[in-house]
């Protein structure tokens, strides 16, 4: 009696082991299949679709947390944020937007920013392909000239966390987005352009670059991707 129950407990151990690997081996390819279908949303330029599709991979993997290494958890995160910045692209330049900011009266032009560039889904995000560096006070300066008119404009690019820990003594090329967090007069009546602190991501995967870049993604432009895509692994 007591062989045949431990034979019936190694056997529902087996049983119980066997469904959960079937689950997982279930679980595993519909996630799959979702990242496969955003590769090809990214390839048409259906950006909205693939960040629908990369929002499904991160809901089953949240589900089943087992399924996908904490590296390839990541990794989808990664994916989803650049796709979900790109997708969310200004339809506008911030010239444009600091010439109409101008010429509105402060109060009238808060309220348009608020409107249009901090609602949810709004259109708010900036990529920037230039130099970078940090100076010896810890400030971050970016090689990007604002032309809005005759009206004195400058980016501050300081509260961005992605830019934190970066190698960043010498000047360098990045490759990175952010969302708008505000455009308003400040000392000496300079307008400056903030950035949301915790939106910015840099661009790793070809798939999403390719989408939005205005060349293509080449071997002058491959490596920079790969360095950025080693220091989001490396955080």
């Amino acid at each position: 009696m007591a062989a045949a129950l431990t034979l019936l407990v190694v056997a529902g151990g087996l049983a119980y082991l066997l469904v959960s690997l079937t689950r997982k081996g279930e679980d595993s390819p519909d996630i799959q299949s979702h990242l496969e279908s955003a590769d090809a949303a990214l390839a048409e330029g259906r950006l909205r679709r693939a960040v629908e599709e990369f929002s499904k991979a991160r809901e089953l993997a949240l589900q089943r947390p087992d399924v996908l290494s904490a590296a390839q958890h990541r990794a989808l995160l990664q994916r989803h944020r650049e796709a979900s910045l790109v997708a969310d692209l200004l339809s506008e330049s911030l010239d444009e937007i600091l010439l109409r900011a101008a010429r509105s009266p402060e109060e009238e032009w808060k309220a348009q920013f608020e409107k249009r560039y901090r609602g949810p889904g709004q259109a708010n995000a900036v990529i920037f392909d230039a130099e970078v560096r940090r100076d010896a006070a810890g400030s971050y300066h970016v090689d990007w000239d604002l032309k809005p008119g005759d009206e004195p404009a400058r980016l501050d690019i300081n509260d961005l966390a992605v830019l934190h820990d970066l190698p960043l003594n010498e000047p360098r090329r990045l490759l990175f987005g952010a969302r708008l967090g505000s455009i308003a007069r400040e000392q000496n009546g300079v307008w400056v352009v903030r950035f949301d602190p915790s939106s910015g991501v840099l661009l790793t995967d070809p798939h999403v670059v390719a989408a939005c870049y205005p060349a293509p993604v080449d071997d002058t432009l491959r490596p920079l991707l790969e360095q950025q895509k080693k220091w989001t692994e490396e955080r």
